[in-house]
């Protein structure tokens, strides 16, 4: 257990294939070397991932909005914790500010225009015709709790009240925005370019020392071939620091 590092990361991965979450291990490990303590939360199978500090096993339901949110609350801290989504890269030194009297960091969507699709990838009727700033105002790719994984057990306890379908899909979002919405002055909304920029292609190194002069501390990658993103990204951030 981490005793003496101030900043601790954590991401839920499941799988056979951990080259994602591998690449999210090595950013981290470029920019803070051993300064950061880095928990990789999980089920019983999925095998070690090299730069980890420890790993969390627990038995998972087979849905997987259930299986990450459980996945969350088995980190057990007094210590500062950022969760991230495992598809991201940090590229940049974290400065969090102080909790004071907040449950948790958060970043707000910025205003989009776009309906969700109500019909993919099953049906949702409470999507019809809403934005996705309406139904999932929050983003779940970053959180960051005084308290480890303290926060989400109310999330889960929530997201086992939903439909089976939003086990499946949407529930952590779903949950998330749910205990936002009862009570906002709990959490502090943080600037989503510094701290979740999302990235839908490839970022060379103009892009990176671009990126990180306007501070942003991490990228996150969204589409089809985020895999592939991911890891050529990381070799740009790799040539950066060398």
């Amino acid at each position: 257990m981490n005793t003496n590092i101030k900043l601790q990361f954590a991401f839920f991965w499941i799988g056979d294939d951990i080259s994602i979450p591998s690449a999210l291990v090595l950013s981290i490990r470029y920019i803070y070397g051993k300064e950061a303590y880095i928990y990789h939360l999980s089920d019983e199978t999925t095998k070690y991932i090299e730069g980890t500090d420890e790993t969390l096993r627990t038995r998972l339901p087979k849905e997987i909005m259930l299986a990450r949110l459980k996945a969350y609350t088995i980190l057990k801290s007094n210590n500062p914790t950022i969760f991230l989504d495992a598809d991201s890269l940090i590229i940049g030194k974290i400065n969090l500010p102080k909790f004071e009297a907040f449950k948790a960091f958060v970043i707000k969507r910025k205003e989009e225009k776009f309906i969700v699709n109500h019909s993919w990838p099953e049906y949702y009727p409470e999507f019809l015709n809403k934005k996705i700033t309406a139904v999932m105002p929050i983003y779940f790719g970053f959180i960051s709790t005084p308290n480890g994984g303290l926060f989400f057990e109310e999330l889960l306890d929530y997201a086992k009240s939903l439909p089976h379908r939003f086990h499946r899909w949407y529930g952590d979002q779903i949950s998330l925005a749910h205990i936002w919405q009862q009570n906002e002055s709990d959490y502090l909304l943080l600037n989503q370019n510094e701290y979740l920029y999302i990235a839908k292609n490839a970022l060379n190194r103009d892009q990176l020392i671009e990126l990180m002069n306007n501070d942003t501390k991490i990228i996150t990658f969204k589409g089809p071939e985020s895999k592939i993103y991911i890891h050529e990204t990381l070799k740009e951030l790799v040539n950066e620091y060398n």
